[in-house]
C-alpha cells in the first residue's frame, strides 16, 4: 500500500515541474530566434519587467536581458555581445507567434526587448542559460514555411538543441556580369584570330 502514496508524490512533483510558461506567461523571458539564409541570426529576448515580480525596474531588466542567454559555439559559452550587436527597445506586446499560455491575456504592462544580431554563416550553435538564474527562458525558433514551430523551456544551466546556420550564398554583382561579358567579347575574337593565324603559318600537309 505504500507504493500508492509514493505514486501520488511523484505525480505532484511532476505537476510542480510543469513549464511555468503555460501558467504565468509574464514570469518568463521570451526569446524569438530567426535565422536567415544569408547566415544572419536575430534573437529578440523580451521581459515583462513591470509585471514580473523578479524585476524592480527597467534598468534591472536591461541588465538581466543582456546575459539571460549565452551562445555555445566551438564547445565554449560566449556572451552575446562577444559575437554580435545588442540593442534595446520598448514594446507593447510579445508578437503573434509567441508561445503564450492559452489563458494569457493581453497585458498593458510595458515590455523591454533586447535585440541581438550576428552574422554566423555555417556555424553550429546553441543557446544556454546561466548556471544560477531565477529567470526561465522560453525559446522558440521561427520555422521555415510548412514546418511546425520549435520551442523549448530553459531553466538554470540548460541548453537548447544545436543547429547549423546556413552558409551565406555569394551572388555575383551586376558589375561582375558586365565585366565577364566584356572579357568574353575581347577574348573570343583574339582566340579566333590566333587559330586562323596558326592555320596559315602551319598548313596541314
Amino acid at each position: 500500500m505504500a507504493a500508492l502514496p509514493r505514486l501520488f508524490l511523484v505525480i505532484a512533483g511532476l505537476m510542480l515541474l510543469a513549464p511555468r510558461a503555460w501558467t504565468h506567461g509574464n514570469d518568463c523571458l521570451f526569446a524569438r530566434l530567426a535565422v536567415g539564409n544569408d547566415g544572419e541570426v536575430v534573437l529578440e529576448l523580451t521581459a515583462d519587467w513591470n509585471g514580473n515580480p523578479l524585476f524592480t525596474d527597467e534598468a534591472q531588466a536591461r541588465t538581466v536581458l543582456s546575459d539571460a542567454l549565452r551562445l555555445r559555439q566551438d564547445g565554449s559559452l560566449h556572451a552575446l555581445v562577444d559575437s554580435g550587436t545588442l540593442s534595446f527597445e520598448p514594446r507593447s506586446g510579445y508578437g503573434p507567434d509567441a508561445p503564450l499560455p492559452p489563458t494569457h491575456e493581453a497585458s498593458a504592462h510595458p515590455l523591454l526587448t533586447a535585440i541581438w544580431r550576428a552574422h554566423l554563416p555555417g556555424a553550429t550553435v546553441a543557446f544556454a542559460t546561466p548556471e544560477h538564474t531565477p529567470h526561465d527562458v522560453v525559446l522558440w525558433r521561427v520555422p521555415p514555411a510548412g514546418e511546425p514551430p520549435q520551442r523549448v523551456l530553459l531553466i538554470c544551466g540548460e541548453q537548447s538543441p544545436t543547429f547549423t546556420i546556413p552558409a551565406a550564398r555569394i551572388e555575383p554583382s551586376p558589375r561582375a556580369y558586365w565585366l565577364g561579358g566584356v572579357l568574353l567579347a575581347v577574348i573570343i575574337p583574339v582566340i579566333g584570330w590566333q587559330l586562323v593565324r596558326s592555320a596559315r603559318l602551319h598548313p596541314a600537309t
